[in-house]
């Protein structure tokens, strides 16, 4: 290995770092989205899912919720793809452009 030079492995699973959650888990994530948010409508569908208009019960803050089908991620590209919208949407600041709140 040349120093100063990444080492670069390949995952042995595009989803590698993606947690399987089953049915189980699924129905708890949409459950913890329904006690936390309101759901007031879809803004919009893509390729990996859809995102919907959300009011906090908390805080009454309008929020966008952005939710991906495991099932549409179909290869390495696809979830490179997905990962650099997150981390995109992480560093942009800017008072007419979402900020990123939570992952998961």
């Amino acid at each position: 290995m040349v120093v100063g030079e990444a080492k670069r492995t390949q995952p042995t699973n595009i989803m590698d770092g993606i947690e399987n959650t089953g049915d189980v888990r699924l129905h708890d994530h949409r459950l913890r989205l329904k006690q936390r948010f309101d759901i007031v409508r879809k803004l919009g569908q893509g390729t990996y899912g859809k995102v919907q208009l959300g009011i906090n019960k908390k805080t009454g803050q309008e929020v966008a919720i952005k939710t991906i089908k495991k099932c549409k991620i179909e290869s390495e590209a696809d979830l490179v793809r997905i990962r650099r919208e997150v981390q995109i949407m992480s560093s942009v600041r800017h008072p007419n452009i979402v900020n990123k709140v939570q992952l998961g």
